[in-house]
């Protein structure tokens, strides 16, 4: 009788969960209603705080301080000489690199940029948080 009343539980629970996975059709978010009466995504939001912090600190320190380093120069960017005219008739020939927009960006580019940048601007550990933290008494040692 037991095994009888475990069955019938167990069938009824899977027609019930197979009935009810049927009847519901996806749907894709900008067909949702009830998400576009929560969230309009017609809204221009401006970048917060931490985007705009990152965006200056790669714009003013990390783009200039890894264009300057000659490995990363010679291997992920565009060489462009550019002749100047000088006075006296003069031509100077300058070699600048600018950025490639036309190639990939691989994993391998961001490892060498990463270590172009620790190269030029190691880390201080006498003035990182981490220091600050492990001088604390519950946090650190």
């Amino acid at each position: 009788m037991k095994q009888k009343n475990i069955i019938t539980v167990t069938l009824l629970s899977l027609l019930v969960g197979v009935s009810g996975c049927t009847s519901n059709t996806p749907v894709s978010p900008q067909e949702n209603q009830e998400l576009n009466n929560v969230t309009s995504t017609t809204i221009n939001k401006k970048p917060g705080l931490m985007q705009n912090s990152l965006d200056s600190w790669l714009k003013d320190d990390w783009t200039p301080t890894v264009e300057k380093n000659p490995e990363i120069q010679k291997k992920y960017m565009k060489q462009n000489v550019v002749i100047k005219e000088g006075e006296n008739n003069t031509t100077e020939k300058k070699v600048e690199y600018t950025e490639d927009k036309t190639r990939a960006f691989t994993l391998q580019e961001y490892v060498d940029k990463a270590a172009a940048y620790q190269k030029a601007k190691p880390n201080d550990y006498e003035n990182s948080n981490v220091k600050k933290l492990e001088s604390m008494p519950v946090i650190g040692k």
